[in-house]
């Protein structure tokens, strides 16, 4: 039986205010209902493999929160980062750890935590053919067809493979331009990378290796550490890793790879946009979750949580309030956000963050 990690690290600053350091996107019920997306995540993986053999790699300053929504997952599977360092850090951090306890011949996916996925059964499914092809020594890529330009995302190319259902992948674009995305999705032959990949350990080891030795060196690193349950060498492999995405790193390297399509209601639910695409909207275009007054508006998103809010005679506005801040922004540049956010770092507001 395979094992699955979860990535639950981040900021999910284009979420901001509901999303900040203290309590970033993963841990917000952003898919509807009481659940937040991590949460979901897990139910989903234990669904799959089994509680024993599903593990999540978070911040330790996210340790409490992690013990207040997902008080199910036991201690012992909570793998925690000192730093925030990308995914490579994280992946080679969770791997060593399942090698530890099961051997490099484990076949593991990886799974992001704060992504909705609207048919599990159909998900599942795929899932069990990635794993199939993971036991045999490939490394496979989860893509789903682009439904609009979207910058935020990668791009994997592809092309047919004799075996049906599998592409091969022959190159990686990494958040085009809006004129770049709306190029590749005219040329066809491409799908948005999701973020979830399977591999067997050993086979990442060797390709980490080939592509950036202190990748290698820290996966090796952190199984001594964890075989010798040395907490402070595992935070000093983790410091001296780079702070690189993972599959970043393989896909920007690999001159082919192997890419398993399939349309499962995916969304990385990235920003306030996202919601347009998973709550309803009213006849005039807005969405909100219902309580918010809106006189004359048209195409706004309100985020409103508890608080009154009334919005008149405006468009294309994404407004959220939250006790932590509120938010007016023009709803075509929330993917901007970040810039928001560093803004409020320099300017002597990181509290607000």
């Amino acid at each position: 039986m395979p094992s699955i990690l979860i990535l639950a690290g981040g900021e999910g600053v284009r979420f901001w205010p509901r999303s900040t350091r203290s309590r970033p996107k993963q841990f917000l019920p952003l898919a509807g209902g009481d659940r937040v997306m991590a949460a979901r995540t897990w139910d989903r993986a234990v669904a799959l493999v089994g509680e024993e053999r599903v593990f999540l790699v978070t911040g330790e300053r996210h340790e409490p929160l992690v013990r207040q929504f997902l008080p199910e997952v036991p201690e012992s599977q909570v793998l925690l980062e000192p730093e925030g360092r990308s995914t490579a850090a994280a992946v080679l951090l969770g791997c060593a750890r399942i090698v530890s306890l099961r051997g490099e011949g484990e076949v593991v996916a990886v799974l992001p935590s704060d992504h909705r996925i609207a048919d599990e059964r159909r998900f599942r499914s795929l899932l069990e053919v990635a794993l199939t092809w993971g036991r045999s020594g490939r490394m496979l890529f989860f893509g789903v067809p682009p439904t609009r330009p979207e910058t935020g995302f990668g791009y994997l190319r592809i092309r047919p493979l004799p075996v049906r259902g599998i592409f091969q992948g022959v190159g990686f674009v990494e958040k085009p331009s809006e004129e770049e995305a709306r190029d590749l999705i005219r040329g066809g032959e491409v799908l948005w990378n999701t973020g979830i990949y399977v591999f067997q350990v050993r086979r990442l080891a060797e390709l980490a290796g080939r592509i950036d030795p202190r990748l290698r060196e820290g996966y090796e690193g952190f199984l001594r550490a964890w075989r010798d349950r040395d907490g402070e060498e595992r935070k000093r492999v983790h410091r001296s890793l780079p702070a690189i995405s993972l599959e970043y790193a393989l896909l920007s390297r690999l001159s082919s790879f192997f890419v398993l399509p399939g349309d499962f209601g995916w969304d990385d639910l990235g920003d306030w946009r996202s919601l347009e695409r998973i709550r309803p909207r009213d006849r005039d275009g807005n969405v909100s979750a219902g309580r918010a007054a809106l006189l004359e508006c048209r195409d706004c998103i309100v985020d409103e949580g508890s608080q009154r809010v009334a919005l008149f005679g405006v468009r294309d506005l994404v407004v959220a309030a939250c006790p932590e801040g509120v938010l007016v922004c023009p709803r075509d540049r929330v993917g901007e956000l970040r810039r928001l956010v560093d803004h409020l770092k320099e300017s002597g507001r990181a509290d607000w963050t």
